[in-house]
């Protein structure tokens, strides 16, 4: 692992509470124990002493050791992995306190301190959320691992097989850019899109309405950001994903016809194929040590031999290169060391390739469902408590069957909830469009009575509506993601057995941290 030294300020949030200094360990639990006072803190390297602080996310700790993911103000620090090292920091006191605010969300980053560094004279003298600068006596040890290089940093790692090595995965991944192109979906987490347009349509066509607007077009018109907004599942492109320490791309293919291209898709068209490849190969060729696992799960209108070929061949030509090939005898890859695939060939970052089972089983690079080995699926649920439920329930069975786990961290709406969703976002536009019904001479008023009477039953929904997106609804998930991993898929002992871990909106997960910790069990 790459180890720096930098000089850091540390600085100790505190609220009063009766008199009395309670601090808050993230958003875990409270205490106002003073003989374990809990430091939040933030480093500022010798570069900029100045700068104001740099590392934000929620902390994990493992003995001595305390560690952050760090989202840098300050360039050069972006996608790093900071660990602080307790045992080397002394502390003192400055004689004066320097207060400033914190903004743009920046969140604590807590360490235990011996009781002696509490003052609760100091801190008697704070308002809530001020500030006591604190000092280093001494440049302390921090190690930065480069989050775009972490599999090839992480040297504990390189001797273990790739089941016991956590992949953090985004879940289609190919979203970020979504096109005002809607798609036909046979995924199950968008059919009842489909189903709740056709049955709003119904609905408003039997007002009357469609004498004076074109219905299907009306609903295209004004669906095309909720659709977004239900399919959007990734902010970041393929090469930013991979970066931030992304190991696995969950991709999906359709071939849209009127230009003659494959694009990604969920909902509505994506980045076209080409670019996602052209970002694979990139990061591939500026890195010399990582494993990505690249799942095409799903094909749409891609259903002619002609087609099946043209994406294949344009899928090897691209990546051919960089692809992990099948051993003989035939082993899964998952059953390999890091350092055995990593070196097979010419060393470097190597792509695992699972790829529908119409593919020749014989083919060197691409890898079938069967002959990979996961055990593990979706639950399919809105919630939390169930979606944890139902990712319990497949991983007692990857357990009891010896196969690695794929865990899927993600929310799935509901039909009822696209249906809610649909309805409430089509009320306003829909009054609007009446307007013009009312001219019309001896039934244009009994129109606009039914379109208006539909409009007040759609609106209801606004008001009881938590979330809109699929971005909102994962908030419900991702803030408390590490915490659920591993007070639910993390033995007491031996190694970590989660190989894959899909997520939505990563960046705001923690799980490439996660993965990192779950690797190096």
């Amino acid at each position: 692992m790459k180890v720096s030294t930098h000089k850091v300020n540390v600085y100790r949030y505190t609220t009063i509470k009766n008199g009395t200094p309670v601090v808050k360990f993230s958003n875990i639990y409270e205490t106002d124990n003073e003989q374990t006072p809990i430091l939040s803190f933030y480093g500022i390297s010798e570069k900029d002493p100045n700068s104001i602080p740099v590392y934000e996310h929620e902390n994990k700790v493992d003995g001595s050791l305390i560690y952050s993911a760090s989202n840098s103000l300050e360039e050069g620090w972006n996608n790093k992995r900071v660990a602080f090292y307790a045992s080397s920091i002394e502390y003192s006191h400055l004689t004066e306190l320097d207060v400033f605010s914190v903004k743009g969300g920046l969140k604590e980053v807590y360490m235990t301190a011996p009781s002696n560094m509490f003052d609760s004279q100091a801190a008697s003298r704070l308002s809530p959320k001020e500030v006591v600068r604190l000092k280093t006596s001494q440049p302390f040890f921090i190690e930065t691992i480069d989050k775009g290089k972490w599999m090839e940093q992480s040297t504990n790692i390189h001797g273990k097989l790739l089941r016991n090595i956590c992949l953090p995965s985004a879940h289609d991944a190919g979203t970020s850019q979504l096109q005002d192109i809607k798609t036909t979906d046979n995924g199950d987490d968008l059919a009842g899109f489909l189903n709740s347009i056709k049955k709003i349509g119904d609905d408003i066509a039997a007002t009357g309405i469609g004498i004076i607007i074109d219905i299907p077009l009306f609903l295209s018109d004004n669906l095309f950001g909720l659709i977004k907004g239900l399919g959007r599942t990734q902010s970041q492109t393929i090469y930013e994903q991979l970066k931030g320490g992304i190991r696995g791309l969950d991709i999906r293919v359709y071939y849209y016809e009127p230009t003659d291209t494959f694009y990604t898709y969920h909902g509505c068209l994506g980045e076209k194929l080409d670019n996602v490849l052209d970002d694979i190969v990139s990061f591939s060729r500026e890195t010399n040590g990582e494993i990505i696992y690249l799942s095409f799960s799903h094909f749409y209108h891609v259903d002619t031999a002609e087609l099946k070929r043209r994406v294949t061949d344009n899928v090897r030509n691209k990546l051919g290169s960089y692809t992990f090939k099948k051993t003989t005898p035939l082993m899964s890859p998952l059953e390999q060391t890091y350092s055995d695939i990593v070196n097979q060939g010419v060393s470097g970052t190597k792509l695992i390739i699972t790829y529908p089972d119409y593919t020749e089983a014989s083919d060197e690079i691409f890898w079938t469902s069967s002959q990979i080995g996961l055990s593990g699926r979706y639950s399919n649920k809105n919630n939390v408590k169930e979606m944890i439920a139902g990712q319990i329930a497949q991983y007692n069975i990857a357990v009891a069957a010896n196969k690695p786990f794929e865990l899927s961290m993600t929310l799935t709406p509901q039909e009822s909830d696209v249906y809610e969703r649909v309805a409430g976002s089509l009320a306003g536009p829909l009054a609007v469009a009446a307007l013009p019904v009312a001219l019309i001479p001896i039934y244009g008023w009994g129109i606009l009575a039914a379109v208006e009477t539909l409009c007040a039953a759609l609106a209801i929904y606004n008001a009881a509506l938590s979330w809109r997106t699929l971005e909102e609804l994962v908030r419900q998930l991702n803030p408390s993601l590490s915490s659920l991993v591993n007070a639910n898929f993390v033995p007491e002992k031996g190694s970590n057995i989660i190989s894959v871990m899909w997520v939505d909106f990563y960046e705001t997960s923690g799980a490439v941290d996660t993965a990192i910790t779950l690797s190096g069990r």
